[in-house]
């Protein structure tokens, strides 16, 4: 527990130590009335409505003063939010404790989602209560105004309070099954892989990785499951401006995969002020989200001795043009410059007379000088908004190669080698018998090797192109935040294509086409080179689109579109229509899908961006595909967030560079040496806190001593140890800490001698609840890729995280292991696939060596 300090210091270690009894003692919550009406109260879905308003409003507060709040927002003095907006924080904190005090008796278990949020707003209000009191120190207002918002959001719940009376009518008298257990499991898989992301304090790539793992969770458990929308907003939202800010800064210069604290060093070794800046500050970031008061003291020293405390500000607008630049390319920001100066024509179009005034004004404001930037900060924020896949597939091929082999056997083929034994002297070119033992050892003697050709048959994962065809709303309804975001996907889209045309995959096409459409369809534009890229972000940027909205016959109209491409081009494998709408039109799932099936042999997928407004009949589309099967993705941005991306609000830290770039003709600055001295100091105590850990750690490690047995084994700490284990690679150690976790699935013929569990029975609950731990936990691994160790790593970790979730001891999960070997070999089997698939994936880059296929299935 987080020990206070400050006037309410009593009453936060009283709300703390509350907190901590959730869990370790939740028999001693005194709730009389609630106990009493608790089998009523769980008949009807009883919930905890818990609110986090004040302590946001807190938050932002601490931003203010601190320099880094949201524009317009003006900071209060220190004393007046501690008799303000801190008791107000704290007040709240003490309801929600109370509702979900309410809730571990209604349930008669303790709720560990919830007591862990509890514990985050409990240490986030003694850090802000802090600050507050120490108004001089900088690290602890950082600890607040830099805390990530998704740690403030309450745990994942379905939308409908009454959803576990409507699973389970028939309340069992004493409460141990709860039939929305599994679905809790899925979605507290999300919160700890978001947990996983803040904690990952070395490498970018791995952070990145975690936080496309957890937003494709999201989105499948969103696709099939009635979940609270708020809450899975916020959280996309989150990993959207995460995902954004590690774009930007390996654009600006750091390596996804080599540790920052390297990288740090690096740049300060040569002068690099942007790459140095970025490092600390993602360092300092990664302090804040472990509550590392050391770290963020050091790293926030850092930041503000290489560009000043206050100096931040006013860069954001230059940071943000520089990163497009810098992500993009500067021919893809000049195309928009130049198609947003062809659409400032618009007063002298002929068409003017055909517009409405308000449209007219509309399209005016739209194209204003300086809307460019808007333009660039929805473009940086695509990428961590939308998955929408790649305009080439991955598929599993067999190519088959011709190998040379030695047999035992004369053949037409053969060569002479050097002798290497006396298993070799039956086919040795003997000269002069007397001296074959002296030839032998002098490595002068011969012998023949008969060679044979053999083909074989190897796997590979190839990269097949499919038809992407992006359809998108040209309605007046459009025109403003909305807009802007749809141009901002498609100049994306065509800004990475530039990349693949420019850098070929293997030889497979890549091509792309869109058309925008009113009541009436715009011809269709295809993009198969980096000039035709080009030209088409200029189309995109500088051409004005009104009218209505007809998206049924849009789609139906692609999806023909389609065989017609595919008749030109019999290489591309499938088709991808990606449909950007605000919603505003009745479709019929039904016409769509029979325009689909008249397409024999060609999977074609219909995928939705809904901007600013729903549309139900496009959601289930898309969920229907999904169940069957088919790729296809729903993405919803609300009209709020769209206003804050396009005013260039796309991160929780917008400057990502020291600085102004000097001009070309202008000479670089250099760091004058004392600013260097004092810089290197405050990294090598970063260093040596690092060190110090790692030691610590490792210490921790090597005590382990002999292994207990399996029923007594603790998952505390399994996954430090494992991480620590990969990380110096010590192959065996994590080898033997995974199978110990995730024994070798039973032969199928092997004998059992207990019957699978009966249906309605807390057994089954147990053995249903493991079933989706394991296929969840191989799901994950493989979604966040690593090397076969990193991977084992992951597994371990993550069983620690989830354990508790799905309500299993480390003792009962063994138990089950043992009991239910057959209804677990499944599971288990997927898990080891997904954690060698590390070194299949090697594989395949070893045969991309080997000579030209003869001949491909």
């Amino acid at each position: 527990m987080i020990e206070p300090s400050g006037a309410h210091d009593d009453e936060l270690v009283e709300l703390g130590r509350r907190v901590e009894s959730l869990t370790l003692e939740p028999g001693s919550i005194k709730a009389p009335l609630t106990r009493l009406l608790s089998p009523i109260l769980y008949r009807v879905g009883w919930r905890p409505k818990v609110r986090v308003a004040a302590i946001e409003a807190l938050v932002a507060a601490v931003a203010a003063i601190s320099g880094g709040g949201a524009p317009g927002v003006t900071p209060e003095s220190p004393a007046r939010l501690r008799a303000t907006l801190l008791p107000a924080a704290i007040g709240e904190l003490r309801d929600n404790l109370v509702q979900v005090e309410r809730a571990t008796v209604i349930t008669e278990r303790p709720l560990i989602t919830y007591a862990a949020w509890l514990g985050r707003l409990h240490a986030l209000v003694v850090d802000a209560g802090r600050a507050l009191a120490r108004e001089d120190d900088p690290a602890a207002y950082a600890l607040v105004a830099l805390v990530d918002p998704a740690r403030l959001l309450p745990p994942l719940s379905m939308r409908h309070a009454d959803a576990r009376a409507r699973v389970d009518p028939q309340l069992r008298a004493a409460q141990e099954r709860d039939p929305t257990r599994v679905l809790e499991l899925q979605l507290d898989t999300v919160d700890h892989l978001l947990a996983a992301a803040r904690e990952e304090d070395a490498r970018l790539g791995r952070r990145r990785q975690l936080l496309a793992a957890a937003r494709q969770l999201l989105l499948e458990s969103s696709a099939a499951l009635d979940l609270d929308e708020d809450g899975v907003q916020r959280r996309l939202q989150s990993i959207a401006r995460q995902m954004t800010r590690i774009n930007r800064y390996e654009a600006a210069g750091l390596s996804p995969d080599v540790a920052l604290l390297h990288q740090a060093r690096a740049a300060l070794s040569r002068g690099e002020r942007d790459r140095l800046f970025a490092a600390l500050s993602v360092l300092r970031r990664s302090a804040i989200d472990r509550g590392d008061v050391d770290a963020a003291g050091l790293t926030t020293a850092a930041i503000d001795r290489l560009v000043g405390p206050r100096a931040r500000g006013g860069l954001a607008a230059a940071s943000i043009a520089r990163s497009a630049e810098e992500v993009f390319g500067e021919r893809f920001a000049r195309a928009i410059e130049e198609g947003y100066a062809r659409g400032r024509a618009i007063d002298r179009d002929e068409h003017d007379e055909s517009l409405h005034e308000y449209t007219l004004d509309a399209l005016r404001e739209y194209y204003a000088p300086g809307q460019e930037r808007a333009a660039l900060a929805s473009a940086l924020a695509v990428d961590g908004c939308f998955e929408v896949g790649g305009a080439l597939s991955p598929i599993r091929v067999h190519e088959q190669h011709l190998r040379r082999r030695v047999v035992p056997y004369p053949t037409q083929s053969m060569k002479l080698e050097q002798a290497t034994g006396p298993e070799d002297l039956p086919s040795a070119l003997i000269t002069d018998p007397r001296a074959i033992i002296l030839d032998l050892a002098a490595g002068r003697l011969l012998t023949r090797r008969y060679l044979e050709d053999d083909l074989v048959t190897r796997p590979r994962t190839a990269m097949q192109g499919e038809v992407r065809v992006y359809v998108l709303d040209g309605s007046s309804s459009m025109i403003g935040a909305r807009a802007r975001m749809r141009d901002a996907i498609l100049m994306a889209e065509l800004a990475t294509l530039m990349k693949r045309l420019e850098q070929p995959q293997g030889g497979a096409r890549v091509v792309l086409y869109y058309r925008y459409f009113t009541l009436e369809l715009s011809e269709t534009r295809r993009v198969d080179s980096v000039a035709g890229a080009v030209e088409a972000i200029r189309d995109v940027a500088g051409t004005v689109r009104t009218g209505g909205t007809n998206i049924q016959r849009a789609l139906v109209a692609s999806v023909r579109m389609i065989q017609e491409a595919r008749a030109d081009d019999p290489e591309l494998a499938c088709g991808q229509i990606v449909l950007v709408t605000d919603g505003d039109a009745r479709v019929s799932e039904e016409r769509v899908n029979e325009a689909r099936a008249e397409l024999e042999g060609v999977p074609i997928g219909v995928s939705v961006i809904a901007l600013g407004e729903e549309n139900r009949a496009l959601r289930r589309l898309v969920a229907n595909q999904r169940a069957q099967g088919e790729r296809a993705f729903y993405h919803f941005l609300p009209d709020d967030y769209l206003r804050r991306v396009v005013a260039g609000d796309i991160d929780d830290e917008l400057v990502v560079h020291a600085g102004r770039r000097p001009r070309a003709s202008e000479p670089r600055d250099a760091m004058p040496r004392a600013l260097v001295d004092e810089l290197d100091a405050l990294v090598e105590q970063l260093g040596d806190l690092q060190r110090s850990r790692e030691a610590a750690a490792r210490r921790e490690l090597d005590r382990g001593g002999d292994e207990p047995p399996l029923e007594d084994l603790e998952l505390a700490g399994e996954g430090e140890r494992a991480r620590l284990e990969a990380l110096y690679r010590d192959e065996r150690a994590v080898q033997r800490r995974f199978a110990r976790w995730f024994p070798p699935p039973a032969p199928e013929d092997a004998a059992h001698k207990h019957l699978s569990p009966q249906v309605d029975t807390v057994e089954r609950d147990d053995l249903d609840a493991l079933v989706v731990l394991l296929a969840t936990t191989a799901e994950v691994i493989d979604a966040v890729g690593s090397s076969a160790l990193g991977r084992m790593a992951d597994a371990v970790e993550l069983l620690g995280r989830l354990l508790p979730n799905a309500r299993l001891t480390p003792a009962r999960y063994h138990e089950l292991l043992r009991l239910y070997p057959r209804e677990l070999a499944e599971p288990l089997r997927a898990v080891h696939d997904a954690a060698r698939s590390g070194l299949a994936r090697h594989f395949d880059a070893l045969t991309e060596a080997l000579p030209s296929p003869l001949a491909r299935e």
